[in-house]
């Protein structure tokens, strides 16, 4: 389960001419939370998906079931890519709980 913040679908054309498309989401893993000496707290991860994407994403911020799968990125090193989402429930920001998988829970 991961909180979906927002997303954004982008079109343009780049430098060369070429058309540039996709959609950009923003999401929290509610299980992974930083402590360390200099951060704490979740982390905002940002991943781009397919410009079609945007169309899964019909509630934000929500609580989502997203698929990833990985693929060979520059030098063979793998990159992260989101396959699909499915919606599982509205977030309604200071008012919804968030149960993480040690069994403690949080309103976000």
């Amino acid at each position: 389960m991961f909180l979906v913040l927002n997303a954004k679908r982008y079109s343009f054309k780049n430098d060369d001419g070429e058309l540039v498309e996709g959609t950009t989401l923003q999401y929290l893993d509610p299980e992974e939370e930083v402590q360390e000496v200099n951060r704490r707290g979740a982390e905002v991860l940002t991943i781009t998906a397919p410009v079609d994407f945007f169309d899964q994403l019909h509630t934000l911020p929500g609580s989502y079931d997203l698929n990833f799968r990985q693929r060979p990125g520059k030098n063979g090193r793998p990159t992260l890519a989101v396959t699909s989402a499915r919606f599982l429930a509205p977030v309604i920001l200071g008012q919804s709980e968030v149960s993480f998988s040690d069994g403690r829970s949080s309103t976000v």
